[in-house]
């Protein structure tokens, strides 16, 4: 699983490039609970979603910072 962990995250950081932040992330992280065996995956879409709302609406609003 390690191993497959490590590509996620490199397939995570080529996918930002391609598709962006808002729709990459949040299929990032539902892709590491499936990894890590997560019994509730509507849950976790959900704070998926949720957590990159917040990390988005941080960086834009209150850093000034645009992500890709």
């Amino acid at each position: 699983r390690f191993f497959i962990g490590v590509g996620l995250i490199l397939a995570y950081i080529v996918a930002l490039g391609l598709i962006g932040f808002m729709i990459s992330t949040p299929l990032f992280i539902l892709a590491l609970c499936v990894l890590m065996r997560s019994k509730n995956l509507i849950r976790d879409g959900v704070a998926a979603v949720l957590m990159t709302g917040v990390v988005w609406l941080l960086f834009t609003r209150v850093l000034s910072v645009q992500l890709p």
